[in-house]
Parts: C-alpha cells; sequence; structure tokens
C-alpha cells in the first residue's frame, strides 16, 4: 500500500485494505470484526485505522500492534 504523508510517499506492506468510508480524524480508530450487526464482546479487535478515502481505509493488523507496542487488547 502506497500512502501520502503530505510530501512522500511511505510503502506499508500486509496491511488490510477494507472497502469503506474513512474520514480526517479517523485515523488510530479500532478496527473490529463484528460478529453481528451490534457491538459486542465477541466482537475480536482486527488492527488500526491509519489512512482512508471516500472509497477505501486501511488498517494495521492488530499482531504487529501486540509485537512492536508489547500491548494487548482486553475487552
Amino acid at each position: 500500500m502506497r500512502v501520502w504523508y503530505g510530501d512522500r510517499w511511505v510503502i506499508f506492506e500486509d496491511v488490510v485494505i477494507v472497502k469503506g468510508i474513512a474520514r480526517g480524524g479517523d485515523s488510530g480508530g479500532p478496527v473490529f470484526l463484528m460478529e453481528d450487526s451490534s457491538p459486542s464482546e465477541k466482537d475480536e479487535l482486527c488492527g488500526i485505522l491509519f489512512a482512508g478515502s471516500a472509497e477505501y481505509y486501511v488498517f494495521c493488523k492488530y499482531k504487529y500492534l501486540e509485537a512492536m507496542l508489547n500491548v494487548r487488547w482486553q475487552p
């Protein structure tokens, strides 16, 4: 995935691209795999949104956040 960061392109590998809308300010938001149409404790954290447009958004996989930041999601 190639993302424009104001003055240069940055390449990201092994990310997830989703058809959907992301707006300014959405970066850093959690992305969940939902079991139903309403939120529940069964939903799984997939990653953190970091780029998007009117058609797609991109998120970093949770496994990388967990390893790099030494964090663990606790619902």
